[in-house]
C-alpha cells in the first residue's frame, strides 16, 4: 500500500518542484550574468516564491544609468494560457486535453509597486518595470492579443526568463 504513495507522489509534486527549480536556476543565471557584467543585483528574501498576487516587485538590477525592477509571475502547469485582461485582471486558462473540463477563471491581481525596492538616491536613473513570466506558459495575451518578449504590458515590459537573461547580457 505504501509503495503506491511513493509511485504517485512524484507525479503530484512535479509541477511545484518544477516551479521552484526553474526559479532557483534563473536566479543563479541572472546573478552570474550580473556579476560578470559588474551590475548590481538586489532581491528580496524568498522572492523566487512570489507570484501574481503579491503587490511588491521581487528584485531589481541596477546599472550606471538604468534600473530594471522585476515582478515575477508564473504558472505551475506548462499548458496554461495567461491573458491580461486589463491593469488589474488576468485569466489563467488550461490548454490541451483538460481545456474542455476546466473553466476560464478571471482573477484580480493588485497594481504592482515597482518602486518600493529602490532608495531615493536611485530615482534619477531610468526606471524600467518588467513583468517576468517564470515558468513560462504556452502563450501569454494582453487584451486577447498575443504578446512576446519586450512588448508593452500596461506600463511594464513583458519578458520570459531566457530572453530577459539575454537582454541583460547584451545590455550596454
Amino acid at each position: 500500500m505504501w509503495y503506491l504513495v511513493f509511485l504517485i507522489l512524484p507525479f503530484v509534486l512535479y509541477p511545484f518542484l518544477r516551479f521552484f527549480l526553474k526559479r532557483l536556476c534563473f536566479f543563479f543565471k541572472i546573478k552570474k550574468v550580473c556579476k560578470r557584467k559588474k551590475i548590481v543585483f538586489h532581491k528580496r528574501l524568498f522572492s523566487f516564491f512570489s507570484n501574481y498576487k503579491s503587490t511588491n516587485a521581487d528584485f531589481f538590477i541596477e546599472t550606471e544609468n538604468d534600473i530594471f525592477i522585476v515582478k515575477l509571475i508564473g504558472v505551475f502547469f506548462k499548458h496554461n494560457i495567461i491573458n491580461f485582461i486589463d491593469e488589474t485582471h488576468l485569466s489563467v486558462k488550461v490548454s490541451g486535453i483538460l481545456k474542455w473540463i476546466s473553466e476560464n477563471k478571471v482573477k484580480q491581481h493588485p497594481v504592482y509597486d515597482f518602486r518600493h525596492l529602490i532608495d531615493d538616491n536611485s530615482l534619477y536613473k531610468n526606471i524600467h518595470s518588467i513583468i517576468l513570466v517564470l515558468p513560462t506558459p504556452v502563450s501569454v495575451f494582453h487584451r486577447s492579443i498575443s504578446i512576446g518578449n519586450g512588448d508593452k504590458l500596461g506600463s511594464s515590459l513583458f519578458f520570459t526568463s531566457s530572453s530577459f537573461v539575454e537582454y541583460i547580457k547584451n545590455y550596454e
